[in-house]
């Protein structure tokens, strides 16, 4: 699947196991009722996607890409998220306790972050983005 054109196309119950897509291409594409497990999509571009009830699991989405999306649902299990471009994409109700999720890409104002849910040590870290100073 790397490097693939997926883009503007509609994926419902969908299982995708220990794939390889870096680089796929998804944009304005329709994902609902999907699970990604152990697979690597980084480089992804889910950009102006809309997904609803998607489970990611042990997977790395690193450098990947899913500004302006709408997202209902979504639920990441130990995924790598390192530098994920949110960017537009509310990420309220999302747990990302058990992820990887430093140096995701935000919008200024940092409203991607309303009602995200984080553990202690990346809260810490995304305080400093607001320009909290903890001591």
């Amino acid at each position: 699947m790397s490097n693939s054109n997926f883009s503007d196309t509609y994926w419902n119950r969908v299982n995708v196991i220990a794939s390889k897509g870096v680089g796929s291409k998804f944009v304005s594409s329709h994902i609902k009722n999907t699970t990604i497990s152990n697979c690597n999509f980084s480089y992804i571009n889910l950009d102006e996607s809309k997904m609803e009830n998607v489970k990611i699991e042990g997977s790395k989405l690193n450098n990947g890409s899913m500004s302006q999306c709408k997202c209902k649902n979504i639920i990441w299990e130990k995924t790598e998220l390192e530098h994920l471009n949110c960017f537009k994409t509310s990420l309220k109700d999302m747990d990302f306790t058990s992820s990887n999720i430093s140096g995701i890409i935000l919008s200024d104002d940092c409203s991607e972050l309303k009602g995200v849910v984080v553990d202690v040590y990346q809260a810490v870290e995304l305080a400093k983005r607001l320009g909290i100073i903890i001591k």
